[in-house]
């Protein structure tokens, strides 16, 4: 099956577009410290010359003491500029240091909890058909990083045959008609042999004209989680198959004077004559009311409780 990113309206904002927004309101702030100082030099400037030209020339007549005055002036004009933009430039880099300390530090924690939760990531280009998968993406199933490859054919081969087709028909889905919270779970095999079941989640990142251009996601590894669902399944398998081929009747009832049944196996229509559903919350006949002989009910009741 041959995937295709056409068509869409709408956006999605992605974990990647919110570290984007707020790298760009981490920046925003020098932008404006460059804008007024811009604004406060050209007005500092301006008044300089204007009342620095006034005072030469009010003070200096002859032509030699003028040029000299103005060259004095211009060395301390150029010596003010140097001093104001060692301390902007010292200022804004310092800055910078500082958001960039901030980031470095958000990015180690985004990795340490990626890490720690097992969580694999991958970044899809629809445009160049090229993914990026995490390093983690690649441990869950037994890969180092320099042996996978950013080709989609990467996932899509170690699809489990059986869910290849369910996966792709619901990515296609996605891709042509985007819905909130792209869920998709799945078996994908590991290096070893076996395979491992996976939980994908997902959102795309549009272009300006709602083109849907990235998708980014994340893989958790869900194997154990299947593991003890299918073992669950199983006991109550088991349990029933038991009950099924117990002597006698078998049941659950509330703590009420009708006896109301929850559960009944299937002992009891050969104990009563009648199928476990026409008991079940007293859908045809009571256990207490009509099963029970009128005499026995109220001490059968009261041992009981």
């Amino acid at each position: 099956m041959k995937l295709h990113s056409t068509g869409t309206v709408g956006k999605s904002e992605s974990g990647v577009e919110s570290v984007a927004n707020e790298r760009a309101t981490a920046i925003a702030p020098l932008y404006r410290i460059a804008l007024r100082a811009a604004v406060i030099y050209a007005l500092v400037a301006s008044a300089w010359i204007f009342l620095s030209d006034w005072f030469v020339e009010t003070q200096f007549s002859d032509v030699h003491s003028l040029t000299v005055a103005q060259t004095v002036k211009g060395w301390l004009f150029i010596a003010a500029n140097s001093a104001a933009l060692y301390v902007l430039l010292r200022y804004v880099f310092s800055a910078r240091g500082r958001i960039e300390a901030v980031q470095a530090e958000g990015k180690r924690w985004l990795q340490q909890a990626v890490s720690a939760g097992n969580v694999g990531l991958f970044d899809w280009d629809l445009r160049t058909n090229r993914v990026h998968y995490s390093s983690e993406w690649k441990r869950q199933i037994g890969y180092p990083a320099d042996e996978i490859s950013d080709d989609l054919k990467e996932w899509q081969d170690r699809i489990h045959p059986d869910d290849l087709e369910r996966a792709l028909s619901a990515l296609q889905r996605y891709l042509e008609r985007p819905w909130p919270d792209y869920q998709l779970e799945f078996r994908l095999c590991h290096k070893d042999g076996s395979y491992r079941w996976i939980l994908a989640q997902a959102a795309l990142q549009f272009d300006a004209r709602g083109k849907p251009v990235r998708m980014l996601g994340s893989h958790l590894d869900i194997t154990e989680r299947k593991r003890a669902e299918e073992a669950l399944r199983e006991n109550q398998r088991a349990l029933a198959t038991l009950m099924s081929n117990l002597p006698g009747m078998a049941y659950r009832c509330r703590n009420d004077k009708d006896w109301t049944m929850e559960f009944v196996s299937k002992g009891c229509y050969d104990l009563t004559g009648y199928p476990p559903a026409d008991l079940i919350g007293n859908r045809k006949v009571s256990f207490g009311q009509h099963l029970i002989h009128p005499d026995d009910r109220e001490s059968l009741w009261n041992n009981a409780q």
